[in-house]
């Protein structure tokens, strides 16, 4: 199995999203909390397998207007301090996800 440390964004969560994510993670071993849905729809019961075992899943709809602001957002949460060690601002942006392995 490939090992994937950095993060992966899925927009959209519909039929073919929701075939991707068993996959993603039969395939690639990449943490959980390295993983967020993104979709404009309420797609939490659609995602509430992953969501349990760390996947984060925000609804948003991505506009022009919005896309550098959505996307710093997840990159700050994600990323926390290892990437920026002993900074302040990234570690209280982080939610605190731990890291697991999905297992389907």
């Amino acid at each position: 199995m490939v090992e994937f440390e950095k993060r992966v964004l899925l927009l959209g969560c519909g039929a073919v999203g929701q075939c991707t994510l068993p996959l993603l993670f039969r395939q690639i071993k990449v943490p959980c909390a390295n993983v967020t849905v993104m979709d404009f729809e309420d797609k939490s019961l659609a995602t509430r397998e992953w969501t349990e075992r760390g996947v984060t899943f925000v609804q948003n709809r991505v506009t022009p207007e919005n896309l550098g602001a959505l996307l710093a957002g997840i990159w700050v949460k994600a990323t926390c301090s290892s990437i920026w060690p002993g900074t302040s601002t990234a570690a209280n942006s982080c939610s605190g996800a731990t890291t697991m392995a999905c297992s389907t």
